[in-house]
């Protein structure tokens, strides 16, 4: 995904993300396939900004229901 599309940053969530100690275990795995492939600064030196949870952690879900359903009205 990281080489076909470029994302500019990857959120992963749901429940079982919620145990802080996978994220290093998914970013370390990241690292290490990518093979020092890509250079950029943000996947080299802070894959930890790029490879990160939702910001709103459990609420996301819900605050996105609302915000869907508020546009609906």
């Amino acid at each position: 995904m990281i080489l076909s599309y470029s994302p500019q940053r990857i959120v992963l969530s749901g429940g079982v993300m919620q145990r802080q100690e996978i994220f290093p275990m998914i970013c370390h795995y990241g690292q290490n396939i990518l093979n020092g492939y890509v250079q950029s600064p943000l996947i080299v030196d802070q894959i930890d900004q790029f490879i990160a949870p939702p910001g709103l952690v459990t609420r996301s879900g819900i605050l996105g229901a609302i915000a869907l359903a508020m546009e609906a009205t």
